[in-house]
């Protein structure tokens, strides 16, 4: 169990991806079965990782400590603006 997991009792039954709790109630559930198949080493290393037609993008969340609690993950399609 994280750190914090203890302190998200409404995450507790949320999707997983690794050992990560999706927390976004709106995110769709076919990036998330795609982001499953990424490589996550080289998203967290590199900040962006190319997947069939996606592009996913990561930025680390931190808190006041400057302590990694999260990730910020943005998917975007190729062609689109």
């Amino acid at each position: 169990m994280t750190k914090y997991e203890k302190q998200a009792v409404l995450l507790k039954n949320r999707q997983r991806i690794s050992n990560m709790i999706v927390a976004n109630l709106g995110a769709n559930i076919n990036y998330i079965e795609i982001l499953k198949k990424v490589n996550l080493q080289k998203l967290w290393q590199h900040g962006y990782v190319k997947k069939d037609q996606h592009l996913f993008f990561y930025t680390s969340i931190l808190n006041a400590d400057d302590e990694n609690i999260g990730a910020f993950v943005l998917v975007s399609l190729r062609g689109e603006a």
